[in-house]
């Protein structure tokens, strides 16, 4: 009875450290039980042919008492650094906790993880939660699980299918891609602004050009860009600005104050205040309470 238990506990073991499924435990446990157990002290297998999978808890210590440093920093687990981490590769599958900040090369998240401090890295990958007390700092972000920063994002590229929350501004010098839920607390920097999900801008969003396609109820305090794009249904949703200013604007399903261009389109279910443009064409079901078109000479 006391090999019986020795082997079992030592199967239970492996199925907690993840070495085989938990199928495969039933299976030989199962067989033991119906052929007996082994009389000598081996390992409990599945195949003839026994290979262990490296424990990256145990190549990888993710506990630690301080700062950590190293080459690489793998938590599979639960793992915790109270202070600095900085590392050429950080992955994350497991719950992780960092107290101050983090420097690596590559972050990516498939787990959880929260950072007190701020981020700074060439590239972020996340498909977990990943949570920050201060700014990133990354030269490209792409993310589709929950990223929620408190201070600013400043980066080259940034993508969002997922859900984003950023309490302050967002900086890209490239372009800024979401198909997911955004929300900025304050502006949004980009070379170009890409959106086909759902946003909340509480600042203004400034781009060389902004093309949205509505998808659900979305809302920016100002947009600004040369040449502005925005389309949708009203069965999918509305976007409600302060003011859109810009060189060629393209507006459908949108209410604002005030609309200000140069050739101006108001397509179907708008709703504006007031448009100021050289030209202007208006669609039979915009609603558009004030006009002033043409250049100052044609209007006085």
């Amino acid at each position: 009875m006391a090999r019986k238990k020795d082997v079992l506990d030592r199967l239970a073991e492996r199925l907690a450290r993840g070495e085989i499924s938990e199928s495969t435990y039933l299976s030989i446990k199962e067989r033991y039980e119906k052929n007996g157990f082994p009389e000598e002290d081996e390992e409990p297998r599945a195949h003839a042919i026994s290979i262990r999978i490296p424990d990256f808890r145990e190549m990888f210590p993710a506990v630690h008492k301080g700062d950590f440093e190293g080459d690489d920093y793998c938590c599979s687990g639960v793992g915790k650094v109270p202070g600095h981490l900085k590392a050429r590769h950080t992955k994350v599958v497991g719950v992780c906790k960092v107290g101050e900040s983090l420097d690596t090369d590559l972050l990516e998240t498939h787990g959880a993880l929260k950072v007190g401090e701020s981020i700074n890295t060439d590239k972020l990958k996340n498909s977990g939660a990943l949570s920050v007390g201060g700014s990133v700092n990354a030269k490209e972000i792409k993310s589709s699980g929950s990223l929620k920063v408190q201070g600013d994002v400043e980066t080259d590229s940034f993508t969002n299918s997922g859900a984003c929350k950023v309490a302050k501004s967002l900086t890209s010098e490239g372009d800024v891609v979401q198909s997911g839920m955004l929300r900025v607390g304050k502006d949004v920097a980009a070379k170009n602004y890409q959106s086909t999900g759902s946003f909340r801008v509480g600042g203004t969003i400034k781009a060389e050009k902004v093309d949205i396609e509505i998808t659900s109820d979305s809302r920016a305090t100002h947009i600004d860009a040369p040449e502005i794009d925005i389309k949708g249904s009203a069965a999918m949703g509305k976007l409600r600005c302060e003011t859109i200013k810009g060189g060629r604007i393209h507006l459908e399903v949108t209410d604002a104050d005030l609309v200000e261009g140069d050739d101006v389109e108001i397509g179907p279910r708008c709703r504006i205040g007031k448009v100021v443009a050289r030209t202007l064409k208006a669609h039979e079901t915009a609603k558009i309470e004030t006009k002033e078109v043409g250049s100052p000479e044609e209007t006085t």
